[in-house]
């Protein structure tokens, strides 16, 4: 399924959890199993990112996923940074990063919803039947 496919909030995940570990809450009896959805979507489209040269595959690879089940109160979704396990070791340490160095493009923008799935689309149905 190509990246257009999935919803612009799924990008923000990414954003997110790059930055700061962010907790994705299902509140309900089969929470646990929606969270593992959401996980297993997320690496689709860090598969399919990859795939496409995405500009911000970078920031994808840069996040973990864990799941918290929280039994008959549901799951919990975390994303957070690859390396947050060493981080707090690592400042403790003195080692700190100077100021980021501005970036020479900007992020694109990306869209408010998903794109409509067009891949089944047969090619009169894509492009318009050429008439000659």
């Amino acid at each position: 399924m190509p990246v257009s496919s999935y919803g612009a909030e799924l990008f923000e995940v990414f954003k997110r959890g790059q930055l700061e570990e962010t907790a994705i809450a299902f509140n309900e009896k089969d929470g646990y199993k929606k969270a593992t959805a959401l996980r297993h979507r997320l690496h689709k489209l860090r598969v399919e990112m990859r795939k496409e040269n995405h500009p911000l595959t970078t920031i994808a690879n840069g996040v973990s996923f864990s799941i918290r089940d929280l039994g008959e109160d549901g799951g919990v979704l975390i994303a957070r940074p690859v390396d947050a396990n060493y981080l707090d070791a690592i400042k403790a340490a003195g080692i700190t990063i100077p100021d980021a160095p501005e970036m020479e493009e900007p992020l694109p923008d990306m869209p408010e919803t998903a794109e409509e799935d067009r891949s089944q689309l047969g090619l009169d149905e894509l492009f318009g039947s050429k008439k000659t």
